[in-house]
């Protein structure tokens, strides 16, 4: 999850590395991993909306009701140290994640 929120910031902004994150606390459920997934996207999308970009995500843990609950890293979003803007509103096309035969999680993620 925390590559996905990575990789997302990456996607649509260029944040300059001596820029501190502040953290936000989420609690995010899904019925599936995917969906979990998605579910995280989706508070990067709402980051934006509140003039934040989400640069990662740390602590992640699933809970015995399988919530997610983690800290969002974000930074201002008009700091002259960041580049690019995360749209308000994407269209998701694909969003996937399974595990791999080594253990790891791989994720799949289409957007428009």
């Amino acid at each position: 999850m925390a590559r996905a929120v990575e990789g997302f910031a990456e996607a649509f902004t260029d944040v300059h590395p001596s820029l501190q994150p502040t953290r936000r606390t989420i609690a995010l459920a899904a019925p599936t991993p995917a969906g979990l997934l998605l579910a995280v996207l989706e508070e990067c999308l709402r980051c934006g909306s509140d003039g934040e970009v989400a640069v990662g995500l740390a602590g992640a843990r699933i809970d015995e009701n399988g919530t997610l609950r983690a800290e969002v890293q974000v930074v201002p979003a008009d700091d002259p140290h960041v580049n690019g803007v995360v749209p308000p509103l994407l269209s998701w096309h694909e969003v996937s994640l399974a595990a791999h035969a080594d253990g790891e999680w791989v994720g799949r993620v289409a957007a428009r």
